[in-house]
């Protein structure tokens, strides 16, 4: 699915139920999306070479934040108490 994740120190990344993406810790989490790269070199280049990426979203999440993988979609720490709220709604 082309997600990938960077931690800083002292952080970590709660994933639930299979798709949401909760950031926790004193530092931050990046999460690099290449659903949309509509141009990228580096299968042509030699390594240690630079590349170049188009269309790249990248997101960075402090504690709190997090990302809902399914709808590829930054949420804030409002929102998911918001989500936490409306799954036990349901239950």
């Amino acid at each position: 699915s082309c997600i990938g994740i960077g931690l800083g120190e002292d952080t970590g990344m709660l994933i639930t139920d299979g798709n949401k993406m909760q950031a926790i810790g004193s530092g931050l989490v990046i999460i690099i999306d290449g659903h949309e790269i509509r141009h990228c070199n580096i299968a042509d280049i030699p390594e240690g070479n630079p590349i170049s990426v188009e269309n790249m979203k990248v997101h960075f999440c402090e504690t709190g934040n997090g990302y809902l993988v399914e709808e590829r979609k930054f949420i804030m720490e409002v929102e998911i108490g918001a989500l936490v709220e409306k799954k036990m709604d349901v239950e």
